[in-house]
């Protein structure tokens, strides 16, 4: 990671995380190890993404109608011993693919001219992007105050 050397009156560092930084006019975002800067005035909206993760429970639901299938068809194959616990447990896959659930989080951020840029943010650091953010837009909307008081 980069190390920022700022000494300007508007650089003024107010709130920071493991996420990202904040300063007066600007933020900056981890995005896999790189700060990459915004200019507050630039950002047109920002907000976190929770989006459900289907990868996992499409391969379960696949793995299960194979087991099962491949079962019935060769059923005439298999003695009764093997067809039920087979069964049983191509059920028991069938509804943990559509029980579980696993979720994708990341910071979604578009510019004035219309850039977007798309920043993973894992589980745990989830609560600290959401607080990020919070604060951002609260800087973005005195931003705006100031922009059309002056």
């Amino acid at each position: 990671m980069e190390t920022i050397f700022l000494n300007a009156e508007d650089h003024k560092l107010e709130y920071f995380n493991t996420i990202g930084l904040l300063f007066q006019n600007h933020v900056y975002l981890n995005k896999n190890d790189e700060l990459l800067e915004f200019d507050i005035k630039e950002i047109k909206r920002i907000y976190f993404r929770k989006q459900r993760d289907l990868k996992d429970n499409y391969c379960l639901f696949i793995l299960s109608a194979v087991l099962a299938g491949a079962t019935l068809y060769l059923g005439s194959y298999l003695s009764q011993n093997y067809k039920l616990p087979i069964l049983i447990i191509s059920g028991l896959l069938l509804l943990f693919s559509f029980l579980k659930k696993s979720y994708h989080y990341e910071i979604f951020l578009m510019t004035a001219n219309h850039n977007f840029t798309a920043i993973e943010v894992n589980e745990a650091n989830k609560d600290q992007a959401c607080e990020l953010i919070s604060h951002t837009k609260r800087k973005m909307k005195k931003m705006k105050l100031y922009q059309q008081a002056g």
